[in-house]
């Protein structure tokens, strides 16, 4: 849900503070893109970071082990 969030504000046009104010329209999407990452990142449960963190096992005999990931 906080992934979704995150993207929707990084993808949308409306910002807190609008981008034609000179200096302050940036400071929203400096700081707080960056908190809202971070936040996600937290969000997600160990076990599962954990699982994905390294791609081991991926590819065997140069063929994905999980071929729908990589169409040809």
């Amino acid at each position: 849900m906080m992934a979704a969030v995150t993207v929707a504000y990084a993808l949308s046009s409306i910002d807190l503070i609008p981008d034609f104010i000179p200096v302050s329209g940036c400071f929203d999407d400096i700081i707080l893109l960056p908190l809202l990452i971070v936040l996600t990142t937290n969000l997600i449960p160990d076990e599962v970071f954990l699982k994905n963190e390294s791609n081991e096992g991926m590819w065997q005999d140069k063929k994905p082990k999980k071929w729908y990931y990589a169409k040809k």
